[in-house]
């Protein structure tokens, strides 16, 4: 299940702002298709910050979870047009995503009402146990 929705994205774009970063084939329409391939890339880049903490995804997402999908992914669409300028709004709202998944990541922050399920594990790593040694100099004596 997708963070974000093209609804919620449509209340932060205008939709003829939306056509313009989507509409590769001059139909004068949002291309939903895209919309959902740049929101699936940010939700990559958000479980990618995410995925050591807590089980992915995240469903149903909290609010702030969302709202970092439609900053990665306004960032995303803007990207695909060479002759748009990036407005500075949507490049400092993806750079703060960024930096807030950075701090949930390292446990600076957290998550609103999802339990962490790495919380106090140990360290990571291998480990094993094993009986004693068959054989020692003791048990191989004489032979």
């Amino acid at each position: 299940m997708p963070y974000a929705t093209l609804t919620e994205l449509l209340e932060r774009i205008p939709e003829g702002v939306l056509i313009d970063l989507t509409d590769d084939a001059a139909a004068d329409a949002v291309d939903t298709d895209k919309v959902d391939r740049a929101i699936g890339d940010a939700d990559t880049e958000i479980d990618s910050y995410l995925g050591r903490r807590y089980p992915l995804p995240i469903d149903p997402p909290p609010p702030l979870l969302v709202r970092l999908s439609l900053d990665l992914a306004t960032e995303v669409l803007y990207g695909r047009r060479a002759h748009v300028d990036t407005p500075d709004a949507v490049t400092r709202a993806a750079r703060t995503a960024r930096s807030i998944l950075a701090d949930i990541a390292v446990r600076k922050a957290d998550l609103p009402g999802l339990a962490d399920t790495t919380a106090g594990a140990g360290p990571s790593g291998a480990s094993f146990t094993a009986d004693g040694r068959l054989f020692t100099r003791s048990s191989q004596r004489g032979l």
